[in-house]
């Protein structure tokens, strides 16, 4: 076999493997997108199918906020998930909590422990510790101010947690800036143009259920944990 003839062979495999994959992933997202529609339906939501491209979501309404549950398939190095997020305009506690001379940027990360967390605490760094044995076993949790953190992750919602230890849950609360531009302005000459760094909640756990009762304490838990924050956060501005 000369080499021309090798190479249209790999060619030729490597494009029926990824069509087969193709095939395969839409199928499993079809069934995905069926419960998520009973799942919106529940919660008179709106669903959103996916693409080729974007992944199917929900969209929820918590307290004036656009919340939106992501079903991803997985890659290579990320599995197949779920994520609840929220874009927050502005963060009452902001403002409140930047002042004084111990002022601080709420912000938290909860994630189950890993060889990476516990190599972190060996070499020095402090986990905020519930003492909730279980849960401080269970999850690494970092973040100020402590009072956000006290707050946020109450018995209850500690025990939801807990709950899908199995799916890895992991939560982020912060300021990002996106790396895509933002849209054109209608009108207007077109230029690019980057928003600034935005509250952000991300609430993420591994595998697509296949049954409805198993994308409930998802959901429940995810959105538990966001009014425990925001709850918090209106304390402090008051």
């Amino acid at each position: 076999m000369d080499l021309l003839t090798l190479c249209t062979c790999c060619l030729i495999s490597t494009v029926v493997i990824f069509a087969i994959a193709l095939i395969l992933g839409q199928k499993r997202m079809r069934q995905v997108e069926n419960v998520m529609r009973q799942l919106a339906e529940r919660h008179a939501a709106q669903f959103t199918p996916g693409t080729i491209i974007l992944n199917p979501y929900i969209t929820f309404t918590e307290r004036k906020l656009e919340l939106r549950l992501i079903a991803a398939l997985g890659g290579r190095d990320d599995p197949s998930h779920t994520e609840l997020v929220a874009k927050i305009p502005t963060f009452p506690a902001e403002s409140a909590a930047a002042t004084g001379p111990d002022a601080v940027r709420p912000h938290l990360r909860l994630r189950p422990h890993s060889f990476s967390t516990r190599l972190t605490i060996t070499l020095g760094a402090k986990p905020y510790l519930t003492g909730d044995q279980p849960f401080d076993a269970a999850f690494d949790l970092r973040g100020q101010p402590e009072a956000l953190l006290r707050s946020a992750f109450t018995p209850e919602i500690r025990h939801k947690l807990l709950e899908l230890k199995a799916n890895r849950p992991s939560v982020r609360l912060g300021r990002w800036r996106s790396w895509l531009p933002a849209r054109p302005v209608s009108g207007q000459p077109f230029r690019l143009r980057w928003l600034p760094p935005q509250w952000q909640y991300r609430f993420y756990t591994t595998g697509l259920p296949a049954e409805l009762a198993e994308w409930e304490p998802r959901l429940q838990a995810g959105r538990a944990l966001l009014k425990a924050i925001l709850d918090w956060g209106k304390a402090v501005e008051d």
